[in-house]
């Protein structure tokens, strides 16, 4: 026995409804993978320029204090 028209269109308004939440979990997902990425490479950045900021400054230390050598 077929369904009424109106409960077909209804059965497929929610089939597409759940098709883009699909669609739109999906991209949230990609979007959450990449600003983790970024993240991480900008904490990568920053442990690296520390790093470079702490030699230099010993560097000037040592050159400012002669007592330090």
């Amino acid at each position: 026995m077929p369904l009424p028209a109106k409960t077909e269109r209804r059965l497929a308004q929610n089939a597409s409804i759940a098709a883009r939440e699909e669609e739109l979990q999906r991209k949230q997902a990609a979007i959450d993978a990449a600003q983790a990425y970024i993240q991480s490479q900008v904490a990568k950045k920053i442990r690296l320029e520390r790093g470079a900021i702490a030699a230099a400054e010993g560097r000037k230390a040592t050159l400012l204090l002669p007592s330090a050598r």
